[in-house]
Order: C-alpha cells, then structure tokens, then sequence
C-alpha cells in the first residue's frame, strides 16, 4: 500500500552538515533566487538559459520563484552552465567532506598499474583457493582501478 504526503514547495528541509556539525538548510525559494541571481551574474536571459538547458523559459521562470524545481538530472548541468557547485546551487554553502586516507593513494600511478603489491587482492585469492586456479586477477575482478 503506497502513502501519499502532501509536499510544500516552500517547507525547509534540513540535514546533517559535515561542515559545521549543525544543519544545513535548503528553501526552494531562496534556490530559486540563487538561480536567478547566478543567471543574471552570467549575462543570460530566462530564454538562453532554457536552450542551454533544453527546458522551457517558462521553467527557468517556476524554478526562479520558486515554484518548482529543476529536475534531479539537470542539476549539474544547471551547476556547470553557472559555474558554481550543486551543493552551493542548493543551499547557498559548498559542503566539503573530509578527506579520506586513500585518496591520496588514488591519485599515484602505481596504484592503478599493479606496481604496488596488494595485500587485500592476495587475500581474496587466497580465500578463493582452487576457484582462483588458472585465473588472473583482472578475471577474478577486485572491483578497484583507474576504469572499473
């Protein structure tokens, strides 16, 4: 059985913010006028907006006064044409996540062409035992490098 709830345009949605430990809040109407602001910033118009994006001005418009939102799928496209962040689209604040000990290990060469041994990979093999017999690693497939 599916519930339906009512949502307003104008309610406030608040979540966690990694930044600040407080919450960061997002006002379709105050999207709408960073929209708008940022469109204006740019020197475009509702109508060259719209063909950058392939939607209506009348979109652009209901986005800037907040009446709708642009669809999920525009969003970073939207972000691009406007030079600025998502997050920052949406919220007026760029959200920056901690970063995590491996991406420094990412961005090395060495990480991707195998010339650094694995130990996480010797151990799935090991634990494969026999299955893993006349098989490369590639085929056995860790899930991990530059194009997987």
């Amino acid at each position: 059985m599916d519930i339906c709830i009512p949502v307003k345009y104008n309610l406030i949605i608040s979540t966690d913010n990694p930044n600040k430990g407080g919450k960061l809040v997002f006002n379709i109407s105050n999207t709408g006028q960073r929209i708008a602001f940022l469109r204006m910033e740019k020197g475009l118009t509702q109508e060259q907006m719209a063909d950058l994006l392939g939607v209506t001005g009348q979109a652009v418009s209901k986005w800037e006064k907040g009446r709708a939102l642009p669809d999920t799928a525009l969003l970073p496209i939207i972000a691009k044409v406007l030079d600025t962040s998502i997050d920052r689209l949406l919220t007026g604040q760029d959200v920056v996540i901690p970063a995590s000990p491996y991406d420094n290990e990412y961005e090395k060469q060495e990480y991707y062409w195998g010339l650094q041994q694995s130990v996480l990979a010797e151990q799935i093999v090991n634990l494969m035992g026999s299955q893993s017999a006349g098989k490369r690693l590639l085929d056995i497939g860790s899930g991990e490098g530059r194009d997987s």
